[in-house]
């Protein structure tokens, strides 16, 4: 499959400040995504934010916790920021935390942070 446009789609990218969460925040901007950038160092957000053309939305959080996980996929899956195309996972959490299920924003419960 090759996706080449995700223009009205939102992103949820943890683990943005570096590594292959920077890499992936700037990938899906490229392609038209909005992007919310999670890390917890705003200060490299910060230089992340300056990578990406579309403004990032920034969030300073720690999403190695369900709780944050989960507000994080609340807030932003508002038709504000449009439907929540996908939530990318990559910073450090202990085991059995995640996002799961379809980016699907119609039906309740479908993406939501476990522990």
């Amino acid at each position: 499959m090759t996706v080449s446009d995700l223009t009205g789609t939102t992103a949820i990218v943890t683990g943005v400040s570096r590594g292959f969460g920077r890499a992936t925040a700037v990938t899906l901007a490229g392609l038209g995504a909005h992007v919310v950038g999670v890390a917890r160092n705003r200060g490299l957000l910060g230089e992340v934010a300056g990578q990406i053309v579309d403004p990032l939305t920034a969030d300073v959080a720690d999403a190695a916790y369900a709780v944050v996980a989960a507000r994080l996929v609340s807030d932003y899956r508002s038709p504000t920021h449009g439907l929540l195309g996908c939530g990318v996972d990559h910073a450090p959490a202990g085991p059995g935390t995640h996002f799961s299920g379809p980016a699907n924003p119609t039906t309740p419960g479908n993406q939501e942070a476990t522990q």
